[in-house]
């Protein structure tokens, strides 16, 4: 999204890394995500505010799944500066970008008619904002719902081989990430159901659920190949 609205954004795996990038330049905003490994947004932005006066830091922009009442307060009362809830919709991010960034393009206004996949699979309304970013290509969105698939399996069966072998941490952390990229791509059903999982008490309860989670993957992989399908034909020469 940021690349499609003109901005060049590096990314950090981690609060650890993010430190490393600012000791290497400086930045003007920080979208920082509160569930890391090694170290969490808070931490980061904690050290950040230690090591850096106002005037040299970057504004920090908090990003969460937990669309938790107060998390806003939490997040700002941290010393960040804004705050963001995943999945990212195109126009609340916009909004930030005008508060505290430097320029926004306006290509982010176009839109055109759009084939619709399934409701109870896809989001088509998050699709559509990714779609709207392309000027009407719909070049960066196919990459993007390519990159998801293989992604997502991969995701599924670390799941399924770390339940296996009774290592629960390992499990939630592979569906945390996937229902982080399944909302940003408007995937349901999938993002449901993993958000489920949080609520879980243990390994069993899990385990109960990966059919379900399976049966929805390939529900979605047929509903995303049909909806890259129905975009390639549109952009088709007559």
């Amino acid at each position: 999204m940021l690349e499609k609205m003109g901005y060049r954004a590096d990314v950090a795996g981690n609060g650890i890394e993010v430190l490393e990038a600012l000791q290497r330049q400086p930045y003007d905003l920080i979208f920082m995500d509160m569930q890391m490994p090694e170290m969490d947004g808070l931490e980061t932005t904690k050290r950040i505010l230690e090591q850096y006066p106002p005037e040299n830091r970057p504004h920090i922009i908090a990003m969460t799944a937990n669309a938790m009442q107060g998390d806003r307060e939490r997040c700002l009362a941290a010393g960040m500066d804004d705050y963001l809830s995943k999945p990212i919709q195109l126009m609340e991010l916009v909004q930030v970008l005008e508060r505290w960034g430097h320029h926004v393009t306006e290509s982010h206004t176009h839109a055109t008619a759009k084939p619709h996949p399934p409701r109870d699979l896809l989001d088509y309304h998050i699709l559509d904002d990714i779609l709207s970013m392309g000027n009407g290509s719909p070049d960066f969105l196919i990459e993007l719902l390519q990159m998801y698939l293989p992604e997502a399996e991969e995701y599924l069966v670390k799941t399924e081989k770390s339940l296996a072998e009774g290592d629960l941490k390992t499990a939630r952390r592979m569906l945390h990430s996937l229902k982080g990229s399944s909302s940003n791509l408007g995937v349901k059903c999938l993002a449901i159901l993993c958000e489920q999982t949080e609520h879980m008490d243990g390994i069993t309860e899990i385990k109960a659920l990966l059919p379900r989670l399976q049966e929805c993957y390939q529900q979605t992989q047929h509903a995303i190949t049909d909806f890259m399908a129905h975009l390639e034909a549109r952009c088709e020469p007559r």
